[in-house]
């Protein structure tokens, strides 16, 4: 039997099912009626027929048979080899990630399966192979044939067929059990190993066929042999820190899945190639019609079928429009932000001719909603302790990327979170650990064998929006707070719902993060609303921005996207504008739109370039002047800080509170700080092909000037914090929640900040970033400016050491953070070749020398403290120690 990948090749052969004739059967006209046998056809007809006598049938796209807690499914014999679909959702869960209600099994896509009689007189469960295709014409088609098998997943027991209807009868009960789907994994990430099926507890749900698909909802029940939460398991629980998901006893975990199947049929969607300046999910398989070439992947994004119902008229609605249903578990105070964040996107279609393209419908009343039910897009509501998150789930369909479906799964607590603060583990600690020991050497020293490098592909990736946007706008909530604002708590919380829909409906017409957007809009236009009413606060909803603090500063309430941006509206016309051209002309239509990359508010840059040292592609920054930006969320941090001390603790309540807001508002300045550093060594990337409109450098270093000027601020904020400049009052209540018990009460903020300015001189000293500061210092020909590694390390031990001369006392937290610079210096001054740049290794032995010069010189001023003397001497010793030469100089 040939490969199904064949049969995908081929989708024309996926159409409408063919019903064989039934033979008449004549009995032998010799044989008498009293001595006329039965016929082994006859007795299959009456086994088929007993075995469905009196069992409750559903008829619709499969025709199940229910037995008791068993599932019958009636296959015709020309379905058999034929594609069908199946997306499994957790229908009622633990409130546990990947086992919450809405999560779907199978998160990629959606699982593409075929019966086909087995050898043993069986069905066997077929997966084809879809990572690999080929035409059947195709010169490599044998061996591409016998390379990429399909796979048998399970056996399924025939228990009859009927001859004449050409019907099978397959016991398919375990097809729904969820190992098909992977739940053993997800039981086992989520809760953990130690839980088996529990059979006897497993049961039908309920059964729905339609004519265009099925739902089928099984219940589960998995139990562990460990003991309750009762007694000393959760004694240990508690000692240990471990927080479960939230079961009644954690021996029983009960949860049903909801299977969607329907037979895969040609729906007359169109798949439309990826192109890498505009950012699509993608399905992606080795093409071996492109074998010849250098890249053989052919990538299709991920996207609604949309048609025009009248494709010659300017403006249409669609034949069929992406209709969310607003679930019932979303509270009547927030459904008209989610409205309004899905009602956005109708402004990039009505501008490519689609009308009410989107449209937004509340829960339908009648029996048959199932919030689980895959024929519905739809945002939904869950519950958990205190996770503020928000998830988009969209199901395409592996073959040729159009998107069947999709949900939005919102967390109770993430509106909620606009007036509260979560919990931050940004103090408190177990043990004192050295400042820098041989495993922290080796996170400034390059391993040497580096890790090979992989095409990994656009992928699904996970979106931490939800609980970034949470804490920002409890942050400038209290900031408006702090500053006086008026703020009307409705409104703050119907944008701040809508701004996050938006993001996650993006993502759901296919559209991946875009970390670029946020650079945009100078910090002129973030203070101009009428500005922000028209084109938002960055190019686009899918990039992680943070409230902005013009905005709250200024007073005005442009403070979250109220609508989509220009990439949004570029990024929709690349993927959903109609092209009536031939598939040889639409590579030419598609470029005619993406040549526009770069032009103001469409430059893309996603997950992959957001972890590197492109400035350009930054979570959670905006501005185009990414240092003005900073410099003014600094004065947000003051503003807030002070707040927090004069007004933040009322009468009988705990101080808890103005604690955590004084930690925000110092955590600020060290994240101002690593989003700066990104400018240093920095190279602005860009997804540029040849011939762009607004074509620029594809790997273009930041300017020296900004380089430099990151540096300064640097020195002058995370690295000149030698204090706090808290009252006394407030140091002496600096603690945390009252019921923490034990040593949890303290929060030791000397070594906090000690720590934050340690994390931040690792980035400055890693080893790729002496590496980006050398090439781009290569890169710049003659007399061009440039940032050397020399200027580097004079900014950056200038700063840290300036103490040195002329002399004078060193706080404690200075000492702490000169001990770490300067051990972090010996290590690559010794650091072992191909470990660390050649250039820097020489800077750092040059500085270690220089400093020793320097301290020597500065213990001459007999009028320092005993604590810097110390200090001075044990570093020199440091010095002499490692130099193994006792006189100063470096071997």
């Amino acid at each position: 039997m040939r490969n199904l990948l064949v049969v995908i090749a081929l989708a024309a052969c996926i159409g409408s099912p063919i019903f064989a004739q039934a033979q008449e059967t004549k009995p032998d006209e010799k044989a008498t009626p009293a001595k006329q046998e039965e016929t082994q056809e006859q007795k299959d007809i009456k086994k088929y027929e007993d075995k469905i006598k009196d069992l409750k049938k559903f008829e619709g796209e499969f025709t199940f048979y229910q037995r008791k807690q068993e599932i019958l499914i009636e296959l015709r014999e020309d379905q058999l080899d034929k594609l069908f679909c199946i997306q499994a959702t957790i229908g009622t869960g633990i409130g546990a990630d990947g086992l919450q209600a809405g999560d779907p099994l199978n998160q990629d896509s959606v699982d593409v399966f075929a019966f086909r009689k087995g050898p043993q007189e069986d069905i066997q469960l077929i997966k084809p192979n879809l990572k690999y295709r080929f035409n059947p014409t195709d010169p490599l088609n044998v061996s591409s044939a016998r390379s990429f098998p399909d796979a048998i997943l399970d056996n399924y027991t025939i228990e009859a067929t009927h001859p004449t209807k050409k019907l099978i009868l397959v016991n398919a009960t375990e097809l729904f059990q969820g190992e098909t789907v992977g739940i053993k994994s997800a039981i086992s990430v989520t809760v953990g190993s130690g839980y088996s099926p529990d059979r006897q507890n497993f049961s039908v749900g309920s059964i729905k066929s339609f004519p265009e698909n099925s739902v089928v909802e099984y219940n589960l029940h998995y139990k562990s042999s460990g003991g309750g939460d009762d007694g000393l398991q959760a004694l240990l629980k508690e000692l240990l820190g471990i927080s479960g998901p939230p079961l009644a006893d954690s021996r029983s975990l009960p949860f049903s899945i909801t299977y969607n199947m329907w037979f895969r049929r040609d729906t007359g969607y169109k798949p439309r190639l990826a192109d890498p300046r505009i950012g699509y999910f993608t399905s992606d398989y080795f093409n071996v019609a492109k074998f010849k070439e250098t890249d053989r992947t052919t990538s299709l994004i991920q996207r609604f079928n949309l048609v025009k119902k009248d494709p010659s008229a300017p403006m249409s609605e669609p034949v069929k429009p992406i209709v969310w249903i607003l679930d019932t578990s979303i509270p009547d105070e927030y459904k008209q932000g989610v409205r309004d964040g899905i009602l956005y996107w109708n402004k990039a279609f009505e501008a490519i001719g689609f009308k009410n393209a989107i449209v937004v419908q509340d829960a339908p009343k009648d029996g048959d909603y199932n919030h689980a039910d895959g024929r519905y897009n739809l945002v939904r509501w869950v519950m958990s302790e205190n996770s503020a998150y928000a998830v988009a789930w969209f199901r395409p369909d592996p073959i040729s990327g159009e998107i069947m479906n999709a949900a939005v799964t919102v967390d109770a607590n993430y509106p909620a979170s606009a007036f509260t603060e979560f919990k931050e583990e940004v103090i408190g600690r177990t043990s004192r650990t050295p400042w820098i020991d041989e495993e922290g050497k080796q996170t400034l020293l390059r391993q040497l064998i580096d890790k090979p490098m992989a095409k990994e592909g656009f992928r699904r990736v996970g979106c931490d929006h939800a609980h970034g946007l949470a804490e920002q706008a409890s942050y400038a909530y209290n900031l408006m707070l702090a500053k006086g604002v008026p703020v009307d708590a409705d409104e703050y919380v119907r944008i701040m719902v809508a701004d996050l829909i938006a993001h996650e409906v993006g993502h759901c017409l296919g559209l991946r993060h875009n970390f670029a957007a946020s650079t945009y809009k100078s910090t002129t236009e973030l203070a101009d609303y009428e500005s922000i009413k028209t084109s938002g606060v960055a190019a686009s909803v899918m990039d992680y921005v943070p409230l902005n603090l013009v905005a709250v500063l200024n007073g005005h309430p442009g403070y979250y996207n109220p609508t989509i941006g220009p990439y949004d509206m570029w990024a929709i016309q690349y993927g959903y504008t109609p092209l009536n051209v031939t598939t040889e002309q639409e590579p030419y239509f598609l470029n005619d739109i993406a040549n526009r990359y770069g032009q103001p508010g469409l430059l893309f840059l996603t997950d992959e370039d957001a972890d590197g040292e492109n400035p350009l592609s930054v979570r959670w920054d905006i501005g185009s002047d990414i240092l003005g930006y900073l410099k003014i969320q600094n004065q947000a941090d003051l503003l807030l800080r002070t707040y927090a001390v004069n007004n933040a603790t009322q009468f009988g309540e705990s101080y808890a509170r103005r604690n955590t807001l004084i930690l925000r508002s110092i955590r600020g300045t060290f994240r101002s700080a690593t989003v700066a550093a990104r400018e240093v060594g920095g190279f602005e990337f860009r997804r540029h092909l040849k011939g762009d409109l607004a074509e620029q450098p594809t790997l273009k270093p930041v300017d020296p000037a900004k380089q430099r000027a990151a540096m300064q601020y640097i020195a002058s904020t995370a690295l000149a914090m030698d204090s706090i400049n808290l009252p006394q009052d407030v140091l002496y209540n600096f603690s945390q929640d009252p019921n923490a018990g034990g040593s949890s009460y303290n929060a030791p903020l000397r070594d906090y900040i000690a720590r934050q300015q340690l994390l931040v001189v690792a980035q400055l000293m890693s080893p790729d970033k002496l590496d980006a500061i050398s090439e781009n210092d290569f890169k710049i020909r003659g007399n061009a400016p440039r940032y050397t590694l020399q200027d580097h390390y004079t900014l950056l031990c200038n700063s840290v050491f300036r103490e040195f001369t002329p002399a004078r006392s060193i706080a404690p937290l200075r000492r702490d953070l000169q001990r770490y610079v300067l051990t972090t210096l010996i290590s690559q001054a010794q650091a072992d070749g191909g470990t660390i740049n050649s250039d820097a290794n020489l800077l750092s032995g040059y500085w270690i020398e220089r400093l020793k010069t320097e301290m020597t010189e500065a213990l001459k001023n007999k009028s320092l403290d005993q604590m810097t003397q110390l200090h001075l001497k044990a570093m020199i010793k440091e010095i002499d120690t490692a130099t193994e030469t006792g006189d100063g100089e470096t071997g």
